[in-house]
């Protein structure tokens, strides 16, 4: 079955219960992501987001190559197979000092939250009801996905793994309208 486009041109639903987790993500294509927990006002349905910015995302692949190990892959992120701990990552230093930031947001019913592009982010659901995503891109989004595109370039360069074409494209292949 074809699912081209569920949750770029069409809205994601998921059934939100207590204590489950969204494991940490960017989403395809560097997009940006609107994300509403569908509940009345009243209810108690709450969703803890961890969220890291772009401008990190190369320092927190040095991280979990760190962590991970062999086990390791360039698009580790783009599984959706990793529960992070923010705490761990907010007291990892690289070998200059380096830092990542992580962000955390408490998300109430009928709010929505936002991620940027490229961002990555992870969370748990405090409660039971329906969460809506959809990922989105406006004129901007090219020129910060090509950050996001530099930094995979290079661990590309530097782990001999490539990337997968979903999780960032690949603005020197071509197809893209740009080449080096």
């Amino acid at each position: 079955q074809n699912l081209w486009g569920a949750g770029i041109i069409s809205p994601w639903v998921y059934y939100m219960s207590m204590g489950s987790v969204f494991c940490c993500h960017i989403e395809d294509y560097a997009f940006g992501s609107a994300n509403a927990i569908i509940a009345p006002s009243g209810s108690h349905t709450w969703v803890v987001w961890y969220s890291i910015p772009r401008k990190d995302i190369g320092n927190l692949h040095i991280y979990l190559q760190h962590l991970m190990g062999d086990t390791y892959t360039l698009d580790c992120l783009e599984k959706r197979k990793l529960w992070l701990d923010p705490i761990s990552i907010m007291e990892w230093r690289g070998f200059h000092g380096e830092q990542i930031n992580v962000y955390h947001h408490l998300q109430g019913p009928s709010e929505y939250v936002v991620t940027d592009y490229g961002s990555v982010h992870w969370g748990v659901n405090l409660g039971v009801g329906w969460k809506a995503a959809v990922n989105f891109a406006y004129a901007d989004w090219r020129v910060s996905a090509e950050v996001v595109h530099n930094v995979y370039k290079d661990l590309e360069r530097t782990t001999g793994q490539e990337r997968n074409y979903r999780c960032v494209p690949d603005f020197c292949s071509g197809r893209w309208g740009y080449s080096e």
